[in-house]
Parts: structure tokens; C-alpha cells; sequence
């Protein structure tokens, strides 16, 4: 069990904010790895919203995981990476550790709460099918040496 992993539970339950710069890319374009700082605020138990970003407790060995809601259930969530196409179902409860308050790109500090952080959110969820296709169609053409040729022409790669 990795202790730093483990330990992020146990100081969130010592103090209210924690702040760090995220490992992984299920969160692009939102947050780019090793470079932005997110600034989680313990969860209160209140409940989560729709496209609140959040850390949940998964298990296994990439245990803590931040993506965003997208659906509400009764006692459950379901989650999803903005750079992913498989939703995470069944979240419950129990597992919710801490919600998105901030991150820091280049030195300016979004909050959740800005009018254009909020914006982006709905067009970026709203866009998910074709996002959804997108990868779908890039991942077939990959595997088809000939579609491969095409795909690779149509992006300007030799």
C-alpha cells in the first residue's frame, strides 16, 4: 500500500485544504499533469453536484482517483475523466474523500465557483459524444494499417 496515497485520507482528516500538483492525464485539457496545482477541500458529506470534480477512494494500487461527476444517484455517483470515455458508475457515498475548490495554472489561481471555469464545463459535458466518437474512430483507425495511412495524412503526419 502506497503511504503517500494513503496518507492523503488521513490529512485531509487533520485539515480542511490540501494542495498538490496531479499525476495522470484522465483530467486533460482541465488539468495538465505535474504542471497545475489543485487545491481539494475535505468533503463534507453534503452531497456532490453535477460536474463537481472530485477525489474518490477506488482501491487497488492507483487508489485515489479526481474526476468529475456527471450523474447523481441515490447514494451514488458517476464518474468521469474529461480526457476519458468509460464512465465510472456506482461511486457510493463512503468513497467521496474531497471535492475540487481550486487550481492554479501559471500562476493564476481558478476557482470553481468563476463564471468562465463554470462555462467551460457545461460546453466541455455537453461535448462528450463527440468527444466519445472521436476516440472511438481514432482507436479503430489505428489498428487498420490502411486506415492508419489515411488518418495519419488527414493529420499531417507522414
Amino acid at each position: 500500500m502506497n503511504t503517500v496515497q494513503t496518507s492523503i485520507r488521513a490529512y485531509l482528516d487533520e485539515h480542511e485544504y490540501l494542495a498538490y500538483r496531479i499525476s495522470g492525464v484522465s483530467m486533460l485539457p482541465m488539468l495538465r499533469q505535474e504542471k497545475d496545482l489543485v487545491t481539494l477541500r475535505r468533503y463534507d458529506g453534503k452531497g456532490l453536484k453535477k460536474y463537481d470534480v472530485a477525489m474518490y477512494d477506488r482501491g487497488g494500487p492507483r487508489r485515489y482517483v479526481l474526476h468529475r461527476v456527471v450523474e447523481v444517484g441515490d447514494g451514488s455517483y458517476t464518474f468521469l475523466g474529461d480526457n476519458c470515455i468509460t464512465k465510472e458508475r456506482n461511486i457510493s457515498e463512503s468513497a467521496i474523500v474531497a471535492v475540487l475548490d481550486s487550481f492554479t495554472r501559471e500562476g493564476k489561481q481558478i476557482s470553481v465557483n468563476d463564471p468562465k471555469y463554470r462555462i467551460y464545463v457545461r460546453v466541455h459535458c455537453a461535448l462528450f459524444p463527440v468527444r466519445r466518437l472521436y476516440k472511438k474512430v481514432r482507436a479503430r483507425a489505428a489498428r487498420v494499417p490502411a486506415l492508419r495511412k489515411v488518418w495519419n495524412l488527414i493529420h499531417g503526419r507522414r
